[in-house]
This record gives C-alpha cells, sequence and structure tokens, in this order.
C-alpha cells in the first residue's frame, strides 16, 4: 500500500522542476525591468514568455504536470445543441473620400445555430492517467449575417485642426481658437 502512494508521489513533479514556475519568475522579472527601466526592449520578451505559458499549460498533462506528454486517444459525439446567437447590424456611414463619419445600429436580433459537442480524451505517457476535454463545433458560423452596412456619402470631408482634429471654419487656417499657437514679440 505504501509503495503504490510513494509511486504516486514520485509522479507529481516537485516545484524545482515544474518549467511553469520558471516561466512565471521569469515573466515577473521581465515585467518588473519593463516597469523600473521604462526600456521598450522588453516587452517582445515578456510576449514571447506569455506565448510559451500559454503552449505549455496547453500540452501538459492534468494529473503529474509534465510537458508534452498528453496523446489524443479520440473523439466522443455527445450531442448537438440549438443555441441563439444575438447581434445587431451596425451601419457605417463615410464621406466622399473614405473617412468615418459615424455610424448606426439596427435593434438586436437572434439567430439559432447548431452546435456539436464531443468528449476530446486524452491519455498521459508517463504517469497513464486519462481525462476529456470538451470540445464544441459550431455548424452555422460561416452562414451568420453580416454584422456591418458601408454606406459611401457624396459629403466631403470637414476640415480638421492639426493638433486636436476638431472642426474648422472656412479659411486658410489650420488650428483651432483653442490650439491656435501664440507668438511672442521680441522689440
Amino acid at each position: 500500500m505504501e509503495t503504490e502512494q510513494n509511486k504516486e508521489f514520485e509522479l507529481v513533479l516537485p516545484f524545482y522542476k515544474d518549467i511553469i514556475n520558471y516561466l512565471i519568475i521569469l515573466f515577473s522579472t521581465f515585467i518588473l525591468l519593463f516597469i523600473y527601466s521604462k526600456s521598450w526592449i522588453y516587452l517582445p520578451i515578456i510576449f514571447v514568455f506569455i506565448i510559451l505559458t500559454i503552449v505549455v499549460m496547453k500540452n501538459r498533462c492534468v494529473n503529474c504536470k509534465r510537458i508534452f506528454s498528453q496523446t489524443s486517444i479520440g473523439k466522443k459525439y455527445i450531442e448537438t445543441k440549438i443555441r441563439p446567437y444575438k447581434y445587431s447590424i451596425e451601419s457605417k456611414y463615410l464621406y466622399s473620400d473614405g473617412s468615418y463619419k459615424n455610424s448606426k445600429f439596427s435593434e438586436q436580433k437572434e439567430m439559432n445555430e447548431r452546435i456539436e459537442i464531443y468528449h476530446d480524451t486524452f491519455n498521459c505517457k508517463v504517469c497513464s492517467f486519462e481525462w476529456f476535454k470538451l470540445c464544441e463545433v459550431n455548424l452555422d458560423k460561416e452562414n451568420r449575417p453580416s454584422t456591418e452596412n458601408i454606406i459611401t456619402t457624396h459629403l466631403k470631408a470637414p476640415r480638421r485642426c492639426v493638433d486636436c482634429d476638431g472642426r474648422l471654419g472656412k479659411g486658410r487656417i489650420k488650428y483651432c481658437s483653442k490650439c491656435r499657437p501664440t507668438y511672442s514679440r521680441t522689440v
């Protein structure tokens, strides 16, 4: 009895062998370096650690936490459900040059979608633990209606302020009354 418990205890990774712990420590170190040094060079490194953590978490055993030890046994069909999908159509109005004018949303509409549910079964190569994940496949995803309606108007885009992008009146001015630069004269 004790030997079986010892075997089970040995299968679970200790803290220093679990790669997730090292990724979290390195990730937090680079975040602190980024905050204190305010250097943008650490930002890509942080994104690499985020991607590595996600890949390792998705490809490891649930029981013994060893990475890349899971194998897929197969999928088993469970059922097909019908779920409501709510959407509203956005009408975007554009000026004649293609710049954005404004938009309106229609009232919310509803459509039924068919969703198939599967059990995806996995097995660990090291500890031979077996587990499953629920997978959902949307059968009507490509049949969803378009949620965007683009309407081009014949109007020209209004003139904008160089600094704050506020609307301007007619004439040669480039700045609005708030952003107009003040020049001091020296004698």
